[in-house]
Parts: C-alpha cells; structure tokens; sequence
C-alpha cells in the first residue's frame, strides 16, 4: 500500500491520511501526517510519531479486526443480514466470498450452506478465527481459483476498492457465478459526507452509488444498490447511528 499516494490525492490539501496499522503498538488506525515534502507518522492510540511503515497485507486483517474483540453476525450487522436475506441461500448451493478477510463472512454462511470457500490474499487470521472452514490463499485480480460457472452465490465485502485492476477482478466473478446466480458488494461510499476526514489510503478506486451501479450493470443485470452502513464493532449503536451516516455501498446483481 503506497500510504504517500493517498496523502497527494486527499481532498483535505494533504493534512491527513490513514495507512491503518500503527508500526508500534499495531493497532488500527494510524495517521500520516503530510507536511510540504516530508511525511510524518502519528497514532491515536500510543502516540507513536515517526516514519510511516508501509504494511504488509499478510498480518493487515489480522491486525485490524483482531486486535479487539467484536461478534460480528447477521445479529450485529445490518448489512450482512440484508445481503444474506437478498441471497435466498438453499442448503445445495456453492457459495464463494471473495476476499473473506478474516472469514466473518464466511463463517455466518456456513450456517446456511455446507458448501463455502473464502479466499484472500492473505488467509492467516482467518484460520486462526475460524478453525474447519475452507479458506485458500488467491490473487483475486488475477485469476479467481474455482472453475467456470461453478458458485450459485458470491459475496465480497469491502474487497473491490481495495484491487487495482477491478474490470478483471468482475470479469473473473462473472466467470465463476453460475447463469442466474447471484453476487453481493459492499464498497465504500464516496460521497460519504465524512470522507474527507477519513480517508483510507489502502483504496485505489472509490465510487458514490450512482456510479458504483452503473459500473456493475456493466457486467451483471438486475441491479439493487443502497446507501448502508457495516458498523458491526459498534452494536448495538450502529442500528442507531448506521442509516444517518451510511459511510458505505451494498449492491445486489445477477448475472
């Protein structure tokens, strides 16, 4: 993750930027801070100050959601419950979540179906959270590793803005999804009204939710999206305070 490149780019004239994983104390949310040429590393936690650390992503999931508690289910999430409901899963159908992270995903449709498979660049934490599950190692922008019309349902959450190369990474999902199956994205929401504040220098593309619909239908059909919220370490507050903010995109689609 090139954390330099989100401190040029960022609306706020270069005053802040997030690289996530504080080198210290390796908590999330840690700050750059641009200063005319030089770039300065600050975090909220330990008050580390520094040169900012380029993370490696084998260890960012799993610095990011398990450095702290949290259950996240279709109980705490709003958005995992709307997207699971959307799917309308049967107990045969092949389900694949694309870049699972740390498999919270993953985990809650095994209960659905006995036939899932995460896969991320990194699977370590998600190992380590969830022992039993079929979890695999793969490079989503290049190759998806399942055979061609070969899942009924696909979800990938908060993955696509992450890859540089997102019209392989959708050409690969329509391969692998069956005729007539269905696929769930989350993204985040650029007109979040927030954003500024808050940027995430691990994006490479943000979109508000126009144009993220319009990119789908250009691969899937029957689209559905709606601005929402995935606030899950913050229940039950985030049943509250998720619809007013709604930082993020959920999408629904068939190919």
């Amino acid at each position: 993750f090139n954390c330099f490149k989100a401190a040029d780019k960022s609306p706020r004239g270069n005053r802040w930027s997030i690289s996530m994983i504080c080198p210290a104390c390796k908590r999330p949310f840690f700050f750059l801070k641009a200063s005319g040429e030089t770039n300065l590393a600050g975090c909220l936690r330990c008050r580390y100050e520094g040169e900012p650390a380029l993370p490696s992503y084998h260890g960012y999931q799993e610095h990011l959601y398990l450095a702290s508690k949290y259950v996240r289910n279709p109980k705490t999430d709003p958005q995992m419950r709307w997207i699971i409901e959307q799917l309308c899963i049967k107990p045969e159908d092949r389900l694949a979540d694309l870049g699972c992270g740390v498999g919270d995903y993953t985990h809650a449709l095994s209960a659905y179906s006995s036939s899932v498979i995460g896969l991320d660049l990194s699977v370590e934490g998600a190992k380590k959270k969830y022992t039993g599950l079929d979890f695999r190692e793969a490079r989503l922008e290049t190759e998806i590793p399942l055979e061609a019309a070969s899942v009924d349902k696909i979800v990938s959450i908060n993955v696509i803005e992450h890859l540089g190369d997102w019209e392989s990474f959708l050409k690969e999902c329509r391969r692998v999804l069956k005729p007539g199956g269905l696929i769930a994205f989350s993204t985040a929401n650029k007109s979040f009204f927030l954003h500024d504040f808050h940027y995430d220098a691990t994006h490479f593309y943000e979109w508000n939710l126009d144009e993220f619909k319009s990119l789908i239908e250009r691969f899937f059909t029957g689209v559905e999206a709606k601005k929402d919220c995935s606030m899950f370490k913050y229940y039950p507050w985030n049943y509250l305070i998720g619809p007013f903010l709604a930082p993020d995109i959920t999408l629904l689609a068939k190919l």
